[in-house]
């Protein structure tokens, strides 16, 4: 490994012979005061890019074209495109053929940008929306770059609002080697992950919510009232980070247990940006009993539901779009939403590369 401190990042060589680029974060890195477009990749996109590289007979001449000008994005340095704990749960457990050529493709276009942990940034939101409960300002934590960003760890950290871990010196150095070396070790490492223990427990929330729609379908009192009961389900689903964000908030367990229980709770709560899309998903997805749960959708819905809060962009199967546009229709904001390469391709211009940014080494990726 190369650190490359002209250029606020680090030269990694793979063992196939492959180079990719890791860009360094920090309150003085050009890469964070630089505010390129975020596209956030479903994993069956990243899955496209590779077979683009490495079986292009798999991928259709639209896409094969599209894929070749995200590739040259990336290499010109015009789009992030973070990685998540979503999409390291989904390669792990997976063959050796799978990982081998899928995670050098991922490293080489993410450039160590990553979607912060979804537990920290509910966490996050839920103690800002507590705090406002018991009339304190908003803490203005929901910024897309707390969100999106080259933090060390941040897809595994528990919180946005800790403070920026990187500043200017040795330790920094440091600790961003550390970082690079831990993750991407683990990414390229061939034995596959045991998630027996993961695929059961996410087995168990989809047979929940497809009882939920059992029940709104036939039921007609439980139909009208839906969206309270929606909202109760996933308060429960995550108990404990709801009483810790009422402790930390400084509120009256009284008042924001009434809070939640009055009939303004579900649209409030429809208001936090990533919690609030999830809801709003989760909800339009129960009152289709025809729609069948399993366990891959926890993946899905919560990682794509938090990337079209904070990303600009996000990439998904078809399924993944509507029920997120519809979870988007009730409130403003919210990523765009397309279902292929070329769609992404058509619709995005992105800036070209500003002054400020001093012009990296190359990589050596085969694409």
């Amino acid at each position: 490994m190369t650190i490359d401190l002209e250029n606020w990042c680090a030269l990694a060589d793979l063992a196939d012979g492959q180079r990719v680029v890791v860009e360094a974060g920090g309150p003085q890195s050009p890469w964070v005061r630089w505010r390129r477009p975020v596209v956030y990749l479903d994993q069956n996109l990243w899955v496209r890019l590779t077979q683009a590289v490495h079986t292009p007979h798999k991928v259709s001449e639209t896409e094969l074209a599209a894929a070749a000008q995200v590739f040259e994005w990336g290499r010109t340095l015009r789009v992030v495109f973070p990685l998540s704990t979503g999409h390291l749960a989904e390669i792990g457990p997976a063959r050796i053929e799978y990982r081998r050529t899928l995670v050098p493709t991922m490293l080489h276009l993410s450039r160590g940008w990553q979607m912060r942990d979804i537990n920290g940034v509910r966490a996050d939101e839920l103690r800002g929306m507590f705090s406002m409960i018991g009339g304190a300002e908003h803490p203005g934590r929901f910024a897309a770059s707390n969100v999106m960003t080259l933090d060390e760890g941040a897809l595994l950290a528990a919180s946005t609002s800790a403070e920026n871990p990187l500043a200017p010196g040795d330790g920094q150095v440091h600790r961003f080697v550390a970082w690079i070396t831990a993750h991407y070790g683990a990414m390229l490492d061939l034995e596959a992950v045991d998630n027996t223990r993961g695929t059961g427990l996410a087995a168990q929330w989809a047979a929940m919510y497809q009882e939920f729609a059992t029940l709104l379908h036939t039921n007609p009192a439980a139909r009208a009232n839906s969206r309270k009961l929606i909202l109760r389900r996933q308060l429960m689903d995550y108990a404990r980070q709801v009483e810790h964000a009422i402790d930390t908030a400084g509120v009256d367990p009284t008042l924001a247990t009434a809070w939640l229980g009055s009939d303004n709770a579900p649209d409030n709560f429809s208001a936090l940006p990533f919690a609030g899309t999830l809801y709003e998903a989760v909800h339009a997805r129960v009152r289709n009993p025809g729609d069948a749960w399993n366990a891959h959708d926890f993946v899905d819905m919560h990682y794509l539901s938090c990337a079209s809060a904070y990303a600009n962009i996000v990439v998904c199967e078809k399924k993944a779009a509507d029920y997120l546009t519809r979870a988007w229709r009730r409130r403003t904001g919210g990523a765009k939403l397309f279902t292929s390469l070329a769609a992404l391709v058509d619709n995005l211009n992105p800036p070209p590369v500003p002054a400020i940014i001093a012009t990296p080494p190359p990589t050596q990726y085969h694409s």
